[in-house]
């Protein structure tokens, strides 16, 4: 799956959605960087986009491990994450807000 396609599946998934789901999944023991994955409810169903995230070359992926890895601090890692997905796909950074499950 190239970047095209990953984004227009993002799409497909995030239609019509304003909420998407963030889980922190862990932090590092000095805090720089953490495993966040984020998730879209769609017909009643839960959907991971991870590997869609990964794909279309928002996010990175560090071992076998789940979850998108992310590097900073400063900032809610979690909500930039959902930022980033919102201007990729609408160029606008705040029409999709993260809502966080824990």
């Amino acid at each position: 799956m190239n970047e095209a396609q990953a984004l227009e599946a993002l799409r497909a998934l995030v239609d019509g959605k304003r909420e998407i789901y963030t889980l922190v999944r862990s932090v590092s023991r000095s805090g720089l960087s953490r495993r966040i994955s984020l998730f879209v409810v769609k017909d009643g169903e839960i959907f991971g986009i991870d590997h869609l995230m990964i794909a279309a070359g928002l996010g990175k992926r560090r071992g076998h491990e789940f979850g998108l890895y992310v590097e900073g601090v400063g900032q809610d890692m979690a909500w930039y994450q959902v930022y980033r997905l919102s201007l990729a796909l609408y160029g606008d950074a705040y029409r999709l807000t993260d809502r966080p499950l824990s």
